[in-house]
């Protein structure tokens, strides 16, 4: 058998280069509106890191890389925010999210209503990734992922 091409490179399944903590520039992928499991309204953004940030495309990689059939976008390119707190009001996390987008693309305003969910693609925003811990397996384990976003600029 000859060696396979980039056979030294190629990483083993289950290792992985975890993503740095601290700020990041996102570009998002989707915003999907939906129902969280106890029927509030709430919005799924996926995003990658944007060109310009240290690991340019590392979830499109990972994605692309995911032999399963059945594969989805990583789970830590993907987070969840309820629109709305225990009172009905907009919830901190979805105003901050709303806001870093707007500073992050100068000229950008949200299209509430019909295409509200199209109006993110491809924007930019800004993220802090830290440390999240987990129970995985019987065991714990550390996990990076995306703690809040900020303006790309900060």
């Amino acid at each position: 058998m000859q060696k396979p091409n980039n056979f030294d490179n190629t990483q083993v399944q289950g290792e992985f280069t975890p993503v740095e903590l601290g700020g990041h520039i996102l570009i998002i992928k989707e915003v999907l509106e939906m129902k969280s499991k106890t029927n509030k309204d709430m919005i799924r953004v996926s995003f990658d890191f944007a060109k310009n940030d240290s690991l340019p495309g590392y979830f499109e990689k990972a994605f692309r890389d995911d032999i399963r059939p059945d594969k989805k976008w990583p789970a830590n390119g993907t987070t969840y925010i309820l629109t709305e707190d225990q009172n009905g009001d907009c919830s901190k996390s979805f105003k901050t999210f709303i806001t870093s987008v707007e500073k992050s693309n100068p000229g950008f305003t949200v299209n509430w209503g019909d295409g509200f969910a199209e109006c993110f693609k491809n924007k930019l925003a800004g993220a802090v990734f830290g440390v999240v811990n987990d129970y995985y397996n019987g065991r714990n384990i550390a996990k990076h992922q995306l703690r809040w976003f900020r303006s790309a600029e900060e």
